[in-house]
């Protein structure tokens, strides 16, 4: 437009500078967004550490970690004596869940035995 005369070198320069600030803008919440994608990312990673490793996730974590992991899975608490040592504790009802299922997929396994398929000779 400005080739054609249809906008002056004031006007011209004004779209420039709202277009500059556009992409400015664009630029920040794009930032923002790749921090946000690579804390989910994180999360997602101590979850499955959490799952397949849970005392190197333990060992790992930090204190308020510990402790909100400690209340999720014993929701009543963990008693102590010194004498008998750690009393019977309550599990959460989803960490029993977790449990349950983690022993049904193990009792109905898919993979075949050792031995294969074949009889064993």
């Amino acid at each position: 437009m400005f080739i054609d005369g249809k906008l002056t070198t004031v006007e011209k320069d004004s779209k420039i500078a709202e277009v500059d600030k556009d992409v400015a803008r664009w630029k920040i919440q794009s930032i923002e967004a790749d921090k946000y994608i690579t804390k989910k990312e994180a999360i997602i990673d101590y979850a499955l550490l959490f799952m397949s490793d849970p005392s190197l996730f333990w060992n790992l974590s930090d204190i308020s970690v510990k402790k909100r992991v400690q209340d999720t899975i014993f929701p009543e608490g963990l008693t102590y004596d010194f004498e008998t040592g750690f009393g019977t504790a309550k599990l959460s009802e989803s960490y029993q869940l977790i449990s349950k299922i983690a022993d049904e997929s193990a009792t109905y396994s898919i993979m075949a035995p050792g031995t294969g398929f074949e009889p064993a000779t």
